[in-house]
């Protein structure tokens, strides 16, 4: 809850001075990280859509994209400690697929073969980033490690899906996505909520939980 309170505190703009703190956007992005998961949940485990449909979602992909990238950027601009991570989990969650997606419809369109092996390989290399940084959140609501841990193991699952042409591996990491989104959606409310003067349960953190054990 410390995390959370210190973020409003970045949220609330210092009106007495003539250049006003920026907003933080954290917790938009928190709502945007949800659509972006459930997109990619949804393109892993339902592979009946036509291309009407996949094209629709490789739009707005890549418009929510924009935003996210915009909000990421302010909060590197910001100085906040989670811009680059945000920055990443656009690119990631949003920008990847979303330019994926469309490949596709093209693709198919022309009738010429896609391999999205490539950008299963980015998956790759951004899951072990991923649940590398989820190491130190330990001491953080468990809830946020595991929201961090998901996300990795959603993004190796479709890595690994994608380069081995594998549609019930990446299911599996659709369905990691969906956990992802879940959390995301609780932290973007503690936020919203913290904003207005209010608190939801943030429980206690895995090495609290550990020590309690022993």
């Amino acid at each position: 809850m410390n995390e959370l309170n210190n973020e409003i505190k970045k949220n609330t703009p210092d009106s007495s001075g003539p250049n006003p703190m920026i907003a933080s956007p954290e917790g938009a992005l928190s709502f945007l990280f949800v659509i972006f998961a459930l997109l990619m949940w949804y393109v892993s485990i339902d592979h009946s859509y036509n291309l009407a449909t996949l094209m629709a979602i490789g739009f707005t992909w890549l418009i929510l994209s924009i935003g996210a990238l915009i909000a990421s950027l302010v909060n590197i601009i910001r100085g906040s400690s989670r811009g680059n991570a945000n920055l990443l989990v656009t690119i990631l969650l949003g920008f990847f697929p979303g330019v994926n997606t469309m490949i596709s419809v093209l693709s198919s369109i022309s009738g010429t073969h896609y391999n999205p092996s490539i950008v299963g390989m980015m998956y790759l290399i951004g899951a072990v980033f991923a649940i590398g940084s989820a190491v130190p959140l330990v001491n953080k609501p468990f809830y946020i490690f595991l929201r961090t841990l998901f996300v990795g193991l959603g993004l190796f699952f479709v890595g690994w899906g994608d380069v081995g042409n594998n549609d019930v591996i990446l299911a599996i990491g659709g369905w990691f996505l969906f956990a992802f989104a879940l959390l995301s959606f609780y932290y973007g409310l503690s936020v919203l909520y913290l904003a207005l003067g209010s608190r939801l349960p943030q429980g206690r953190s895995l090495s609290t939980l550990w020590r309690g054990r022993k």
